[in-house]
């Protein structure tokens, strides 16, 4: 029954997973340009880091080296077709780190690690945003591991001596994935001022000296990108996600403000982000909202199974960070809030999947909160999948104007949106104007999130010989500067060339 009750679970989470992979299009997938060039580089120099002269305005390649040394020497990454099931595979490792960590402490029982697993399973926020190349999926692998181990020395009187391979978890997590380790180490903060144990506010300079001695030094170099990252979006976190001409100072319009922009002001912006909050993780809320029903309604607290108060407070402390850096405006410079809700996926699948071992959740009331939870995961990503109907039809278009640029006189590209840049650089092999991936942002800012510089200028002093855009993307004012009348049209996609 375990072994049937896990395969079943495995191929839930695998087809949940696949689909989206048969939706959506190549262009869609910017990251993923850019580790596959990453790492054919890396492959080809054998050099960290590696010296990538597609990107006009990245001055070092400082970006944490764990997760493209993983991938540079597998098989199929550089295949489109292939490339994203490793990231699936990462993602079902914690999957199988879940079913095995609940299989031990509840002795085998097959409620726990299915309900567990199966809300793990379907949390959207792992089917939407795993479609592709991502260092997030292992280093949220390695927190993961982390704290399973930490479980371990407190609940299951592990040895004391597991604190080094946390330690050594930890200086990986540094070298693997800057957003990871930022709540990795606001966890450890919220531990120590919760528990009073000055071990948890230890860690984080262990963490340091572990990245520091395990990466021969280049941790510094790493931490110095991450700091630069963190003050640029100190600056300019209003306009992440902005159209960066219509918002532009030279060419937008006044109090114009882009639909998709992440920190917009007014009810749309608050209507569509406590979506997207809700819409990524809703398991995760009503993970919290049971074990406050049954403390409050039950008094149940001491009926827990033990990890569950620790897993409890790890999973609060990781959604007040979401919070924290989606609403407080000095903490915004830390990432895209929201996609903190990848890392509660975890804690509250264990959640689940505890109080289901230890008989909490037999009752009508408590059965109704697992339900829902994994009724509004499908819901959620069920709607994901209806977004992305329709986007395949990209890729012929898109293809066909890389071709013309690939196969024409020399010169740098400018994509807009951006998003296209990463795709441009590995199709054609041509200079792209772009930049933010390791060290250099400052070279980038007069360009991006919005251009404080005129098209004429940026165009003479960067060998521009091409311009690739979308219909109705420019604005006249914009398309009225530039210097040419030469537009080659591939569907949706325009080629300006100059």
């Amino acid at each position: 029954m375990l072994l049937v009750s896990a395969i079943a679970l495995f191929l839930i989470a695998l087809f949940l997973r696949i689909v989206p992979q048969l939706l959506i299009s190549d262009a869609d997938l910017s990251d993923q340009w850019f580790w596959k060039l990453f790492t054919d580089t890396l492959r080809k120099t054998k050099k960290i880091p590696p010296d990538i002269p597609q990107y006009l305005f990245d001055v070092h390649q400082w970006y944490p080296p764990v997760y493209p040394l993983l991938y540079a020497f597998l098989p199929g990454v550089s295949s489109p077709k292939t490339a994203p099931f490793y990231t699936i595979f990462l993602d079902l490792l914690n999957l199988i780190l879940c079913i095995i960590v609940l299989s031990f402490v509840t002795h085998g029982s097959v409620p726990a690690f299915f309900w567990g697993g199966l809300i793990y399973a379907t949390t959207p926020i792992l089917i939407s945003y795993n479609t592709q190349l991502n260092s997030r999926s292992f280093g949220a692998f390695l927190l993961n591991l982390l704290f399973v181990l930490y479980l371990w020395v407190i609940f299951y009187h592990g040895s004391v001596y597991l604190f080094v391979p946390i330690v050594f978890i930890s200086g990986i997590i540094l070298l693997t994935h800057k957003m990871t380790t930022q709540l990795m180490w606001f966890i450890f903060i919220g531990l120590f001022f919760i528990t009073g144990n000055a071990v948890n506010l230890c860690l984080i300079p262990l963490s340091i000296l572990s990245a520091i001695v395990l990466s021969k030094g280049f941790y510094i170099k790493v931490a110095i990108a991450h700091w630069d990252i963190v003050t640029f979006w100190n600056r300019n976190w209003r306009w992440l996600m902005a159209h960066p001409i219509k918002e532009s100072p030279i060419y937008g319009e006044k109090g114009y403000q882009t639909p998709e922009k992440f920190h917009g002001s007014g009810f749309r912006y608050l209507i569509k982000n406590c979506g997207y909050l809700f819409g990524y993780a809703p398991s995760s809320y009503l993970a919290v909202l049971l074990c406050v029903y049954l403390y409050v309604n039950n008094k149940l607290l001491l009926s827990f199974p033990r990890p569950v108060g620790f897993l409890l407070i790890v999973l609060v402390l990781s959604i007040v960070f979401v919070l924290a850096t989606l609403w407080i405006p000095f903490l915004k410079c830390l990432g895209s809030g929201m996609l903190y809700l990848y890392n509660t996926a975890f804690p509250s699948a264990l959640i689940f999947g505890l109080l289901a071992m230890n008989g909490l959740l037999k009752r009508p009331p408590e059965i109704l909160f697992l339900s829902v939870a994994i009724v509004i995961n499908l819901f959620f990503i069920a709607l994901f999948y209806r977004k992305l109907f329709g986007h395949k039809k990209k890729d012929e278009f898109i293809m066909k104007a890389l071709d013309y640029v690939k196969h024409g006189p020399l010169g740098a590209v400018w994509c807009l949106p951006y998003g296209m840049s990463d795709m441009t650089a590995y199709i054609t092999g041509k200079k792209v104007l772009t930049g933010g991936h390791g060290y250099g942002l400052k070279t980038f800012e007069p360009f991006f999130p919005r251009l404080k510089v005129p098209v004429k200028k940026v165009i003479q002093e960067n060998n521009v010989k091409y311009m690739l855009t979308t219909e109705n993307y420019l604005p006249e004012n914009f398309k009225q500067d530039l210097p040419t009348n030469q537009i080659t049209q591939f569907g949706q996609y325009l080629v300006y060339q100059f």
